[in-house]
């Protein structure tokens, strides 16, 4: 079995009122349940931090709100191949908001 992070993005259209949120959520768990053993963990990511574009170059200029390109979190899966995982990746609810980049995770 291999191992793969699902990378959530950040989405600017994506509102935040409470009832909204436990929705997304409720639907995030329901498809986590369903994995079962495939699926590891999951986090969301605070929207304050710090980049790094060297060891030099440190900005923070968060929180970063507008940045659709920011990770806002990640989902972490187990699959047999890539193809199993992108099936996996394309049923997450989170689909439906956030863009979604899958990567194999090298042990």
């Amino acid at each position: 079995m291999n191992e793969y992070l699902i990378i959530v993005q950040g989405n600017n259209k994506v509102d935040h009122t409470e009832e909204e949120m436990q929705a997304r959520v409720a639907k995030y768990n329901k498809w986590a349940d369903e994995l079962g053993e495939k699926h590891v963990a999951a986090q969301r990511l605070k929207r304050v931090g710090r980049y790094l574009k060297s060891r030099d170059e440190i900005f923070s200029d968060g929180p970063f709100l507008e940045s659709k390109e920011l990770v806002v979190g990640f989902a972490w899966i187990k699959a047999k191949d890539i193809e199993e995982a992108l099936e996996m990746t394309k049923q997450c609810p989170l689909a439906e908001s956030h863009e979604l980049q899958l990567r194999e995770i090298v042990i």
